[in-house]
């Protein structure tokens, strides 16, 4: 439920926010009274949760944003899946091959990040909530994943894109949402 409130809070505090009149960076539209898709438009559509998929619906759908979670493996691939465990596989302390075992009920694999971005920024009406999920093994692991993600959505250029949440204060510093960084202090 605490997790809840605070995406809530996240989402009411980045959209009130921006006036009708702004612009989100470069994004052609107003981001007034939109809605976030959380873990991609999955529950009207029938697709997985946090797949490409749902994704994919998000955007169609005209989503102001959609909301992913991220995971880092065993072999640090960056994985999008909500929960700590993929089908039953725990996700920090699998491979990514040892991942691809499973498969979602819609025929996809468990989403890179690379891919989810990829499709993501192909188009420039929905905006990417990146939530970096903490680590169960470590601290040091929750803020290595942190820097591999800003990494990887600087390669891609889409910071003007993407925001930052997590449950980690110190994750949050790590991406440099320095004006979300109150809404964090649990």
């Amino acid at each position: 439920m605490k997790k809840i409130v605070l995406f809530a809070t996240v989402c009411i505090a980045f959209l009130s926010g921006c006036s009708s009149q702004k612009k989100v960076a470069s994004l052609s539209i107003p981001f007034m009274n939109k809605v976030i898709a959380h873990r991609g438009a999955f529950k009207n559509t029938g697709a997985p949760e946090n797949s490409i998929a749902s994704l994919k619906a998000a955007i169609a759908m005209g989503c102001g944003g959609t909301e992913f979670d991220i995971h880092m493996t065993s072999d640090e691939v960056l994985v999008v899946n909500h929960d700590d465990k993929f089908l039953g596989m725990e996700i920090e302390t699998n491979t990514y091959q040892q991942l691809l075992a499973k498969t979602l009920p819609n025929g996809e694999k468990i989403p890179t990040l690379e891919a989810y971005l990829k499709e993501g920024y192909g188009q420039k009406k929905t905006i990417m909530v990146a939530e970096i999920k903490t680590s169960k093994v470590s601290k040091e692991r929750s803020l290595r994943l942190a820097t591999k993600v800003v990494e990887m959505v600087r390669s891609f250029k889409g910071q003007a894109q993407t925001v930052y949440i997590a449950f980690d204060y110190d994750v949050c510093k790590k991406c440099g949402n320095w004006s979300l960084l109150p809404l964090f202090s649990i």
